[in-house]
This record gives structure tokens, sequence and C-alpha cells, in this order.
């Protein structure tokens, strides 16, 4: 046709002239080389609004994502310190547990080593002195013996000074 004819498919906008029809396979080869080209560019001319439009699209959702980090963040934050006071009160309560299972221990302890030391160094002694009471309160229960004793011992006495006295005459 020669007055410039369309090749390719979609929407050209391009045309390219002959001076008439190809007349041999590489002619044609080029020829539709050159309405392939046509295409791209034509999709090449299109990109810069879809790019355009993507990147609006793309910084719209990088807005919203540092929102969200934002968000996100914040949140963390709360739990991070939700969690030190949880994990504080159970270090507090262990902590008091054990406390008291230790004082109960040295209670128990020092009850057993109280018990030892009364039973070595106290023992011998207070049971000496609560033999000695025991003795003294039995004899202030029969006092009548003391007297009986003295009684006896004055008038064994009297005996041995009589018969001292009476052997030179006898």
């Amino acid at each position: 046709d020669g007055t410039g004819a369309r090749f390719g498919p979609g929407h050209c906008n391009r045309r390219v002239t002959l001076m008439g029809r190809p007349t041999t396979a590489r002619e044609a080869l080029l020829a539709e080389l050159l309405g392939d080209i046509a295409v791209l560019l034509d999709r090449v001319d299109a990109l810069p609004p879809e790019v355009h439009q993507a990147t609006q699209t793309l910084s719209k959702a990088a807005d919203r994502a540092a929102q969200t980090v934002v968000l996100v963040d914040g949140q963390l934050a709360a739990l991070a310190k939700q969690a030190k006071v949880a994990a504080m009160q159970h270090v507090a309560k262990e902590t008091h547990a054990l406390f008291d299972h230790i004082a109960q221990e040295q209670r128990a302890l020092m009850t057993e080593a109280a018990r030892a030391v009364v039973a070595q160094e106290v023992g011998p002694p207070l049971q000496r002195l609560a033999g000695t009471l025991a003795e003294i309160t039995r004899q202030a229960h029969a006092p009548w013996r003391v007297w009986l004793t003295h009684a006896a011992t004055a008038a064994l006495a009297v005996a041995v000074t009589v018969v001292l006295y009476a052997a030179p005459w006898l």
C-alpha cells in the first residue's frame, strides 16, 4: 500500500512508511520486526503513568506499614512492660517463699542445736542439782530423821563421856 501500514497487534501509534510491498523474506521479517518494535515502544510510552500509579501505591503502602510498625512497637513495649512486671512479681513471690522455707529450716536447726547444748552442757549439772534438791526435799519432809541422828549422836557422846569418867574408878 505504501502510505503507512500498521505493523503488529495492539494500538500502535507509530507508522512505518514503505516504498512498496516487501519483496524478499528478509524485508518481510524486517517489516515485522519494525512493527514489533513499534508495539514495544508504545508499551514503553504507556509505562510512566503506570509506574507513577505503582509508585503512589507503594508510597501509600509504605506509609501504612510505618504506621503499623509504630502501633506494633507501642504494643510490644506495653507487652514487654507487662512481662517485666509479671516476672518481677513472680521473682518476689518465689523469693518470699524461699525466705519462709529457709527461716523454718533455720528455726528447726537452732532448736535442735539448743537441745544438744542443753543435753551436753546444762543437762548433767541440772541433773545433779535436781538430785540435790530431791535430797533436800526428802529431808524437809522428814525432819525427825535429822533430829534423830543428832539425838543419837548426843546420847552416844554422853555414854562415851560417862564411860571415860567412870573407867578410872572401876
